[in-house]
Parts: C-alpha cells; structure tokens; sequence
C-alpha cells in the first residue's frame, strides 16, 4: 500500500483505476482529492483513501460534549456545546451546536437544582439526530464541572453536592461532577 501527502483538487487517479473514499470522490473519470492529507493507495483492492491532516469535529451520538448552560425553563436546560471529548483530548468545536437536557436526564428532582445559567457542563450525547442535541448528565462523571455564583459571579467552590461562593457566603445545589474544577 502507498501513501502520498496530497492537496485538494489533485488528481489520483482514473475511475477505471480505483475506488474513491473517504475525502477522495470521482469526477469525469478521475478520482480527486477533497483536502489536504494522507491518500492511501491500495492496488490490490483498487481503492484509494484520502484521510485529512485536520479534522472538524462534531458531536454525533454517544460522545462526551462540554456545554455552557445559556438558558433554563421549567422542562429542560439549554446550552451551548463547544467543545466534544476524544479520548485523551478536547477537541474544540468551530462552531458551538444547541444542547438540550431534558429533566429527565438530569438524575435530580428539577432541571433549575441540577444546573444554572452560566455553569460549564459535562453531558454524554444521547439522541442519533440534532442539533438540538439531546445531552445527559446523570452519572458521577457528568454534570457541573465549572460554575460561577449567581450572586456576584465569583468561582464557587466544592462542598459534597453543594457549591459555596468563597465571596458572599451563598450556598446552591447542583448535579456536580466528579470532575469538577
């Protein structure tokens, strides 16, 4: 199998040679490449794979997002989701897509004791469609993990599943993670 660092537009071939895929595709009888990364010949398959340098990542079902909570109702919690976990790594989303948490995904009695508004969450993506993005937050490892008092926007602190604001002195609950910050 060879491989080859190829630009968009470069031509890899003819169709009566290989098989387009991944960012490769066919046109007119030749087979190009859609980015700029590794193309993969394989002659005995006659298949020719174009894997990127650089991905775009987005959130698809089952992976671990991180969110910012922009807004809460009586039903469901809204949020921001920039940035989806990959392994190791946080690999930052160029543009942020619509979460929701349903109350029912929370794990606590009421949506509005599980999160608020400006806190930083870590769901786990649970719908195979969006944006909107269904996102869970029940299980020790998800939930809060950053969140700032909603008295004089301080950075509060763990106390159990409490937080308390070191500033004022408030004390809210909220579904923390073991994460937490």
């Amino acid at each position: 199998m060879d491989r080859a660092l190829v630009v968009p537009g470069e031509e890899l071939g003819t169709a009566e040679e290989y098989e387009a895929s991944g960012y490769a595709y066919s046109n007119n009888y030749r087979v190009l490449s859609s980015a700029i990364g590794i193309a993969h010949f394989n002659r005995s398959l006659h298949v020719v794979h174009v894997a990127p340098l650089k991905h775009h990542y987005y959130p698809t079902f089952n992976d671990v997002v991180r969110c910012i909570v922009v807004s809460i109702t009586s039903r469901a919690a809204i949020m921001r989701c920039f940035a989806v976990e990959k392994g190791e790594r946080v690999a930052y989303l160029k543009y942020p897509v619509t979460g929701i948490v349903p109350s029912i995904f929370s794990g606590e009695h009421s949506i509005d004791e599980a999160v608020g508004i400006g806190d930083v969450v870590r769901g786990r993506v649970v719908s195979r469609k969006g944006p909107p993005f269904t996102v869970s937050i029940s299980g020790f490892a998800f939930g809060v993990v950053s969140a700032m008092c909603p008295r004089c926007r301080g950075h509060m602190r763990r106390k159990g599943n409490h937080l308390h604001c070191p500033r004022c002195g408030i004390s809210v609950r909220r579904k923390v993670s073991i994460l937490y910050i």
